[in-house]
């Protein structure tokens, strides 16, 4: 098995770093247009009177996928950059013991 050196691991790590700044990007851009979208919502017609499932949808389900899809994103980048300061690729909160002292909280 090939060993991996120094040059290795910091070429991958130039190679990844564009693709995490893109991808924080767009995170931001998505939290962005979510906001300003959430904001004219409420001065939307709402057509013929209150639609009960519009409001179920506008105002429960679409919140919390947005909040699930920032959530997972917001993980995802914290995993990698666990991996990245502690020059580990297998870093994970099981092996460093974020979850269990999360567990005390």
């Amino acid at each position: 098995m090939a060993e991996r050196t120094k040059s290795d691991h910091a070429a991958t790590s130039a190679a990844l770093l564009p693709i995490a700044l893109w991808g924080l990007l767009a995170a931001v851009a998505a939290l962005l247009f979510a906001w300003r979208v959430g904001m004219q919502w409420p001065a939307a017609p709402p057509g013929d009177g209150i639609d009960l499932d519009r409001v179920i949808l506008l105002y429960s389900t679409l919140p919390r996928a947005a909040v699930a899809v920032l959530a997972g994103a917001v993980l995802g980048l914290s995993g990698l950059l666990l991996q990245h300061v502690l020059r580990n690729p297998l870093a994970e909160p099981s092996t460093l013991g974020i979850s269990a002292g999360a567990q005390l909280a």
